[in-house]
């Protein structure tokens, strides 16, 4: 990860000079943010050092003023998977979310992804021992399994047919988002992605307009959505990848495509990027 500054933001492994258990280090420029070993993130359930960090799961926003990390704490295994944000646990495995109104602790290894958006927006997704699904941002629950949607919407997110309802989570320097999950709808259209939690931008099945006519008539469309593969722009473009197939429902591989989520106040489909 790069700051806007020029500062890059990493996780190194240090050969020398250090022993093994203190070895992992977490950094933004010249600064150490965690250190295995050393660092005692607070917000935890004990007082455990940092383990090990997920690099794959590390982020800093562009000014470089805050950062987002997934990774384990020494101790007790059933507890010792956590997120933290500017150095402070926010979520962990073995415990109830804060602010969140539920009664069963964060399942073992139920931490499934994360993201920190430029405006500094953290999303976090997982599941309970009750095996209930959720989207967690800024201390709140912003979509569960059982819940609409979308606001009014009839329809209800639901892990019915995967264990893991959401599959995607993306936000953008506006404080805007996106979360993809699967819906209550029928089998061949219930993966969806909404925006803001108040439109259903895409969904599984929309036509793509392939040859940039206007018109959806290239017999392509919308089958599978990637897992976490997808950006959202400033100025609400939508970049996704996805798997495509023909109306027989042949699958003919993937592809990338963009739509401007904030200008989708009735889905119309995706226009390919050429």
């Amino acid at each position: 990860m790069i700051a806007s500054d020029g500062a890059v933001g990493f996780a190194s492994d240090v050969t020398t000079g250090l022993p093994t258990a203190e070895d992992d280090l977490l950094v933004l420029g010249t600064t150490l943010l965690a250190q295995t070993g050393v660092t005692v993130p607070p917000g935890q359930t004990g007082s455990e050092f940092w383990e090990a960090f997920d690099l794959s799961d590390f982020w800093i926003t562009q000014d470089g003023q805050h950062y987002l990390v997934q990774g384990d704490l020494g101790g007790d295994t059933a507890f010792d998977d956590v997120v933290v944000l500017d150095g402070n646990v926010i979520v962990q495995e073995g415990t109830i979310l804060p602010g969140s109104g539920f009664v069963e602790a964060v399942d073992l290894n139920g931490i499934v992804g994360v993201h920190l958006a430029p405006s500094g927006r953290y999303l976090v997704r997982g599941n309970n021992n009750d095996e209930a699904d959720w989207v967690y941002s800024d201390g709140q629950v912003i979509a569960r399994t059982g819940a609409p949607i979308a606001a009014g919407a009839a329809e209800l997110w639901s892990d019915a047919e995967y264990s893991d309802c959401f599959f995607l989570h993306v936000g953008n320097g506006n404080g805007d988002f996106v979360i993809g999950g699967v819906t209550d709808a029928a089998t061949d259209a219930n993966a969806v992605l909404v925006y803001n939690n108040e439109t259903v931008v895409a969904r599984e099945g929309d036509p793509i307009d392939l040859d940039g006519n206007g018109l959806f008539d290239d017999d392509l469309f919308l089958q599978t959505f990637g897992n976490d593969d997808a950006f959202l722009a400033d100025d609400g473009a939508l970049f996704i990848v996805v798997n495509v197939k023909n109306g027989a429902g042949t699958g003919l591989g993937q592809a990338f495509l963009s739509l401007r989520a904030n200008d989708r106040i009735f889905r119309d489909g995706f226009d390919a990027i050429p």
